[in-house]
């Protein structure tokens, strides 16, 4: 399977048509969906013949140094060899009209044999006699682009290039080639607070460039509303730029040491219940974005028809009445309706808490009766009890007569001996 085809198969299309560099998981390689994916049934595009792409793949492929070590690698492990790599590598040049595909090729065919040798080594059945030192310091892809060294795979490279072949001039500007979802951004389902930028030459610090347009028929340019916001490299082909406010921006990014890169790239937030918006990827200047008429933009703020005020319920978004204030729909009924249900559980409550203190009175006064007839009927019972005592110790006085007078411990104050009969007892109550 080609390269373009194993792309298409995951990589939502763009028809702007750049390649991304091989080592990446994304492909900036985009396409047409419309556009056939065939070969046998693609013509050969102008400029383009079997056998100039046929010689362009050859020599790219197998007339390096690594192709050398790398075929007998791939051929003893039952690998698909040079000669299919070649064929595919025609067929992509002939579906995109691309020659640099070849590099992509021998890119893939590296990190395949490196693979193959380090999946061998850990599994302890390495058969070939190449071994992984012997290659890995061919592996780097496009070999270096003659400006820097591989060392174990990776390129070092020499003053002034940068990127992971050493292909990009550090004074250039990074190549800009794609924004996520083509630009828009729907703010009813998406968060739109960055934008994500795919492209070449990034580096760890960079700077975001914003021009503010408005878009409404066509792509208006503000005047004065250019800012720079630092970016945040994801890696050598992606980057985010955090807006600076949810506007309608022109991005560009640039690098330490560079100048502004010059393509501009076009992101818009939009409300998809107040606007239509439509980006031209082949043309941002004649990107789009229709107010929808049946909708409301009140204090900034987007509102589908028929959609109620957060405040308050009886004013709605009426479009055929007005587009950027609310509409108001019996609220002075819905005023009055609210105050008389007001008054009406203000005066519930008051009946609640003037019964609730009624009741709690009578409670203390039936505590208080209670209370006062069981003190005074306990009162009661022991003045019984001290006149019952009282009377039998009477009655047993005068029952042992007055012989036992004195031998009974009365108290003094309950007789008195008379002074002229001693036998005679005055009983004093």
């Amino acid at each position: 399977m080609t390269l373009i085809k194993q792309a298409m198969k995951g990589v939502k299309g763009n028809p702007s048509r750049k390649r991304r560099a091989a080592e990446d998981d994304v492909p900036l390689f985009t396409f047409d969906p419309a556009e056939p994916a065939d070969p046998e049934n693609t013509p050969w595009p102008t400029g383009m013949t079997e056998e100039k792409a046929r010689d362009v793949c050859t020599t790219k492929i197998a007339g390096q140094a690594v192709s050398q070590i790398c075929g007998a690698v791939l051929n003893e492990n039952n690998i698909a060899n040079f000669t299919n790599q070649i064929e595919e590598c025609m067929d992509d040049i002939k579906l995109s009209n691309d020659t640099s595909w070849a590099e992509t090729h021998l890119n893939a065919i590296k990190e395949e044999c490196e693979q193959v040798l380090t999946r061998n080594v850990d599994d302890n059945n390495n058969t070939t006699p190449v071994k992984i030192e012997e290659i890995e310091n061919l592996l780097c892809p496009g070999n270096c682009s003659d400006q820097g060294i591989c060392l174990k795979g990776k390129c070092n490279c020499t003053m002034g290039y940068e990127g992971a072949d050493c292909s990009v001039k550090s004074s250039d500007p990074p190549d800009l080639y794609y924004i996520a979802n083509n630009g828009s951004c729907d703010l009813e389902t998406q968060e739109c607070q960055n934008a994500e930028l795919y492209g070449n030459g990034f580096a760890e610090e960079m700077e975001c460039h914003f021009q503010e347009v408005q878009v409404t028929n066509s792509v208006k340019i503000i005047s004065g509303g250019s800012k720079m916001v630092k970016a945040e490299q994801i890696s050598e082909q992606i980057t985010s730029c955090p807006l600076p406010n949810q506007k309608s921006y022109y991005v560009r990014v640039r690098k330490s040491g560079s100048s502004i890169g010059t393509t501009s790239l076009l992101f818009i937030p939009y409300s998809s219940k107040c606007f239509d918006c439509q980006l031209n990827v082949d043309n941002m200047n004649k990107s789009t974005c229709i107010r929808k008429t049946q909708s409301c933009i009140i204090n900034g703020q987007c509102y589908g028809e028929g959609e109620k005020n957060p405040s308050e319920s009886c004013k709605l978004c009426t479009p055929t009445k007005s587009t950027d204030k609310w509409t108001e729909e019996n609220c002075a009924q819905v005023g009055g309706t609210d105050k008389q249900a007001g008054d009406e559980g203000l005066a519930t409550e008051t009946l609640v808490i003037i019964v609730v203190g009624a009741v709690l009175v009578l409670i203390a006064i039936v505590a208080i009766v209670v209370y006062g007839t069981i003190r005074k009927s306990k009162m009661a019972k022991e003045t019984r009890e001290d006149t019952r005592q009282d009377s039998n110790d009477y009655a047993k006085l005068y029952r042992n007569g007055p012989t036992r007078l004195s031998q009974e411990k009365i108290p003094i104050d309950l007789y008195k001996i008379e002074d002229d009969n001693p036998d005679i007892v005055d009983i004093r109550l």
